[in-house]
């Protein structure tokens, strides 16, 4: 007898050993903060890196070129031959006839030509461009803004789903201790076989709920790597609370989104883009005044006629006035538009002011209401946990019964969803206040 348990000991130990020496060795993940997520998306979001591509665009028209102060230089030459039979015939002289003459003409030129004057329409061009490029500037901020809100949106759900996460394993962890005392009990003949199936029962639905949560936490995080523009990051942890700032003021707020929310100051710009294009329109019904000069060579070449060689070369200038007496009332057409297109973005811009102010007023408003919650369904888990933890022992004791441990834990359960989700609702409204602010750091 002594004999066959040294022998299973001996195996059991080798068995031991082999796991030891065939197991990994697990190390914690990475904790990646919401300050992180938010750098990483501003580096690698998609939206992000098209809407910055396109602002771009806009400053590169910004250009002293592309607004008309620049000259114009240009360079051109040619060649030309040509063969032909002439016959003449002059009085007192016998026919000439020349077959296959070959002329050859060649030429090149440079032209220096710069608009000296036209109706100060360049000035106007030059400011609306950059009227346009700083209207794309402050798109490209609303886009980020949004991203940015998106981020913290999507890294707020995985803080939720983790903590739920946690307190299902909590709930798990009870369910299994009821499970134990209840087989106890009922080895001792105090619970029936009936109390031991419905906890069993309730022990499988908390588990099946902590698998179904566990997806959810996984979709969260898949969500957030796709903002990240990483769909197939590794493993990470997240930062197990994020604060709430409590001492936002609605004035603050209004003050600051009068003046840095995007959507308004593209407004702004959009409607000085308008401005400066009827001034260019303006602009076209003075004269414009061109000055010109160049640089000519050329020569040719005949096997027939009496010039068997030219050659000329040379530089000339001048000045050109020019004056569009009419263009089919065209001017007038696009000035019409532009006076519209400015009078609309001051429409537009009363409108989302307005609409700022209600959004921020209404937020606020919620954002406050949800911060009360949050204090008083802290004081509900707390309540929650010590009646959890009373329960258990009052169970352990025989003084309550399996049904009302388990109402006493479904209470803890949803006491914790509710704090958790109080949570995510209050600074889900802290980041959009912000973003209707014009906070690009959130």
């Amino acid at each position: 007898m002594h004999h066959m348990i040294r022998r299973y000991a001996s195996y059991l130990l080798f068995f031991c050993g082999f796991l030891l020496l065939n197991t990994e060795p697990v190390y914690g993940q990475d904790v990646l903060t919401l300050s992180d997520a938010l750098e990483q998306a501003r580096e690698n979001n998609y939206e992000l890196q098209i809407s910055q591509n396109e602002l771009q665009l806009f400053v590169n028209d910004v250009s002293i070129g592309n607004a008309g102060f620049l000259p114009r230089l240009t360079a051109s030459g040619d060649r030309n031959t040509s063969i032909t039979t002439t016959e003449q015939e002059f009085i007192g002289q016998e026919p000439e006839r020349t077959p296959n003459a070959e002329t050859t003409q060649q030429a090149a030129r440079a032209t220096l030509s710069w608009r000296a004057f036209d109706g100060l329409g360049r000035f106007a061009t030059w400011r609306r461009l950059q009227s346009e490029r700083d209207a794309q500037q402050q798109r490209t901020r609303s886009v980020t803004q949004d991203v940015l809100t998106e981020v913290t949106i999507a890294y707020l759900t995985i803080v939720r789903e983790q903590q739920t996460v946690e307190a299902l394993k909590e709930s798990v962890e009870i369910s299994e201790e009821r499970l134990r005392l209840t087989e106890l009990r009922n080895r001792l003949g105090t619970a029936s076989d009936l109390e031991v199936r419905q906890a069993r029962v309730d022990l499988n639905a908390d588990r099946a709920q902590l698998l179904r949560q566990e997806s959810s936490l996984s979709v969260a995080r898949s969500q957030l790597n796709r903002l990240l523009g990483a769909p197939e990051m590794g493993p990470y942890e997240v930062e197990a609370e994020i604060p709430l700032d409590t001492n936002l003021d609605q004035d603050l707020l209004l003050a600051d989104a009068r003046q840095n929310n995007p959507r308004l100051q593209s407004l702004v710009h959009a409607r000085e883009s308008a401005g400066e294009e009827r001034r260019e329109i303006r602009a076209e019904r003075l004269p414009s005044v061109d000055l010109q000069m160049s640089y000519e060579y050329s020569d040719q070449t005949s096997e027939s006629g009496f010039v068997r060689f030219s050659e000329s070369y040379g530089l000339s200038y001048g000045v050109s006035v020019t004056l569009n007496l009419f263009d089919g009332l065209n001017r007038r057409r696009r000035a019409q538009n532009a006076q519209v297109r400015e009078r609309n973005a001051e429409l537009a811009f009363r409108e989302i002011e307005a609409e700022l102010v209600t959004r921020i007023t209404e937020e606020f408003t919620t954002f406050r209401n949800r911060i009360q919650l949050v204090e008083l369904e802290e004081s509900n888990v707390e309540d929650a946990r010590a009646n959890a933890d009373l329960a258990l022992r009052q169970f352990e004791l025989g003084a309550i019964t399996s049904l009302e441990l388990r109402e006493v834990q479904e209470a803890l359960i949803q006491a914790e969803t509710r704090l958790l989700e109080s949570r995510f609702e209050a600074r889900s409204s802290e980041a959009e206040l912000r973003r209707l602010a014009g906070d690009i750091h959130l």
